[in-house]
């Protein structure tokens, strides 16, 4: 090992300047790949997850009649008073929650709340898992009585309005409509399946939605297939609404949507770091070529004696690319440091959490050992082959 660092500050000492060009060509190119691969760990590793947290056969449907035809069966099947048996139809092959996002203003004691009113049915809760912090959710038996759950910054907005601690119990405006308070929820965190955040929203029962709105239409809901990929139920879903409503637009979004969405995020990074490790490469394969070449002619008589001497060609092979390889080990150790640097402000910059990954240090030093092996074979392979004679009276 002493003698391989000998090795290298010799041709540090005395070819400096193509030394540090070879090294750090090396070291930004195995740097650039080893970035690669730890980025494309991280992303396989946070859509996995992505996919566990919203639920592996759950998706959020978005149903658009456009003819009047379609209108009228929609209506029959779809309104406020029916939704609740459509959905107990679509059972066990779907839990369906129907929700509407109303367009009504919100307000305590006259100020304005910022909320969304959501009108959707008790079974949301329970669905998405969502926990009540304080008092409790909505309850099937509250499908006529005005009463609202609300989330936890709703609740926040409240007693900064109210300057009182206690918020269940409270009466709120929705529409000109007073709700009493009777759950907060616990925080949750934002989903992006959902085109409302939990914490800023209020929830009443799916029946008093005519109080506000004479159109009764429910089109959203929150899908879940049992024992289906996502695919699966989103089709074997689309055929029951086209068969049964007659509605041929059908709009999904699902966590499979955001997981291409994180992949084509990370798509123009992928291929800015691959053209960086190919040039980069291949300039440090250049460099240590052009170095060895201008070494092997400035040797040539210590090469001849070495071969008058008794030593093989093997020997004088070995001599070389034991240099190429610890010169380009060298740039590999630095570029595996600077890749995973890299890797790690690419994916804080992507919002994603970061997984330390080994394989991604072997890929990086596999491909410093490739380029060092094949950069110096070829020049060691030449000096081998020299007569020392030549060598000797050159």
């Amino acid at each position: 090992m002493i003698f391989w660092l000998k090795d290298a500050f010799s041709l540090f000492k005395y070819y400096r300047t193509r030394f540090i060009f070879s090294l750090v060509g090396i070291a930004v190119g195995v740097g650039a790949i080893c970035a690669l691969s730890a980025v494309k760990v991280v992303v396989n590793k946070n859509s996995e997850q992505l996919l566990q947290k919203y639920g592996s056969g759950r998706f959020v449907a978005t149903i658009m009649p456009m003819s009047a035809k379609e209108q009228k069966l929609v209506e029959a099947k779809l309104s406020s008073h029916a939704v609740s048996q459509f959905c107990q139809d679509l059972l066990p092959n779907f839990q369906v929650v129907p929700y509407q996002l109303l367009n009504i203003k919100s307000t305590q004691n006259s100020k304005n709340l910022d909320a969304v009113t959501i009108a959707t049915a008790s079974d949301i809760f329970s669905l998405m898992q969502w926990r009540p912090i304080q008092g409790r959710v909505l309850h099937p038996l509250d499908k006529h009585d005005k009463v609202a759950m609300i989330g936890n910054q709703v609740a926040e907005k409240i007693r900064e309005l109210s300057s009182a601690p206690e918020v269940i119990g409270k009466a709120i405006s929705l529409g000109g409509h007073y709700f009493t308070v009777i759950g907060i929820l616990e925080y949750v965190e934002l989903n992006p399946l959902l085109d409302f955040d939990a914490n800023q929203s209020i929830f009443i029962d799916l029946n008093l939605l005519n109080r506000f709105n004479a159109n009764t239409i429910l089109d959203s809901y929150i899908v879940e297939g049992v024992e289906q990929t996502i695919p699966e139920s989103e089709a074997k879903f689309r055929d029951i609404i086209k068969n049964e409503l007659g509605v041929q637009q059908v709009f999904f979004r699902d966590a499979l949507v955001f997981q291409q969405l994180l992949f084509k995020q990370v798509m123009l990074t992928m291929k800015i770091l691959t053209l960086v490790a190919a040039i980069t490469l291949f300039l440090g394969i250049l460099s240590i070529l052009n170095l060895f070449i201008i070494l092997i002619d400035e040797r040539k008589k210590e090469i001849g004696l070495r071969l008058s001497l008794g030593a093989t060609s093997s020997h004088i092979t070995w001599q070389f690319l034991r240099e190429s390889i610890l010169l380009s080990s060298i740039g590999g150790i630095s570029g595996i440091v600077f890749g995973q640097i890299t890797a790690y402000i690419i994916v804080r910059k992507l919002e994603m959490t970061y997984y330390g990954e080994w394989k991604s240090w072997m890929v990086g030093f596999s491909c410093s050992l490739l380029v060092g092996i094949g950069a110096g074979i070829i020049p060691a392979k030449l000096a081998a082959k020299l007569h020392p004679v030549k060598l000797i009276n050159s």
